[in-house]
């Protein structure tokens, strides 16, 4: 097996313990040096599989909560969420006996979409979901390692409220104003419907985030801050995208609506927000990765400009 494998030349097999919660059976296969990593992003310790049959296994476990995952992407963070995980899986984990702590950070969803040249040939594989580079979440990363400092949770609140203050000068004040924009309404739009809500009102509310995000106005490290301001301004070029979008498959759109449609589409103005973006994320990403992934979030705003256009021309 690929685990004994690794063994006999000297090194230590480190897999991920979800198949082997859904199938314990399989874990009498594998060499004792073998660890497993529980990753867990924010549910029950049961959610694979009987975890009580792998803490008996006798196998040496680590833990990974993460930084960003499903279902963030560009234009949505749930950084309540990912504050909740820190918050409750760091210090269960020291509570199992868990002997290490990795965080992961998903950059794409792992799943990618295949480019064929002929039936059986795959030429390019691309990455479904993108999120905003780790440039923009300093503040997950410290309270990862808070969290690792202490035998409980962070207090959540608490630790906003000093990192604001540290990193920004923010007042208290400010700082559950900074935090409340930050964490409203992480709603996705899925086929042109938000769950329990409705793209005008996912608008107003992602407004007023991004409205109170620009009134603050850091005392320091302004341009770490200015990662905040720039994730909230793509998330509202999404979301009017998103409303135009949902007009335009509306079973009353009628092509006269066409130029209205284009209008709105021009006013957003993407190269505004792809320059900031390689201004912000030089010391990051190489040219040709911002480049990337500039076009590649544009691209629903290109598609629906072409289409719309099309339309109003015929």
């Amino acid at each position: 097996m690929l685990c004994e494998t690794v063994v006999c030349l000297g090194k230590i097999p480190v897999v991920w313990a979800d198949i082997a919660l859904k199938y314990p059976d399989a874990l009498e296969g594998l060499p004792k040096e073998t660890v497993f990593v529980d990753w867990n992003y924010g549910w029950s310790l049961d959610r694979f599989g009987d975890h009580q049959k792998l803490m008996e296994s006798g196998f040496e476990i680590w833990g990974a909560p993460a930084l960003r995952s499903a279902q963030d992407n560009y234009f949505l963070t749930d950084w309540q969420k990912h504050f909740n995980n820190l918050h409750s899986f760091v210090p269960d984990a020291r509570r199992l006996g868990y002997t290490g702590m990795i965080m992961t950070s998903w950059s794409t969803s792992g799943i990618y979409s295949r480019v064929k040249d002929s039936h059986s040939e795959t030429e390019d594989l691309y990455a479904i979901r993108r999120v905003y580079p780790l440039s923009g979440f300093d503040m997950l990363v410290s309270a990862y390692f808070a969290s690792l400092r202490q035998q409980e949770g962070i207090v959540i609140a608490d630790f906003v409220r000093q990192y604001a203050n540290r990193q920004y000068g923010f007042t208290p004040q400010q700082a559950t104003v900074f935090w409340n924009a930050l964490k409203r309404a992480p709603l996705e739009v899925v086929q042109g419907q938000v769950q329990g809500s409705s793209i005008n009102a996912l608008i107003d509310s992602a407004q007023l985030s991004n409205t109170e995000l620009k009134q603050l106005k850091p005392l320091r490290n302004a341009a770490a801050y200015a990662h905040y301001q720039l994730m909230s301004d793509i998330r509202m070029f999404y979301l009017r995208c998103m409303q135009v979008e949902i007009q335009l498959n509306d079973s009353n759109y009628t092509r006269d609506k066409a130029p209205a449609l284009l209008a709105a589409l021009r006013t957003l103005q993407p190269e505004v927000l792809n320059k900031r973006f390689a201004a912000l994320n030089r010391g990051w990403l190489y040219p040709a990765e911002i480049a990337e992934e500039n076009r590649v979030r544009n691209m629903r705003y290109y598609q629906l400009k072409n289409k719309i256009g099309h339309e109003r021309a015929q």
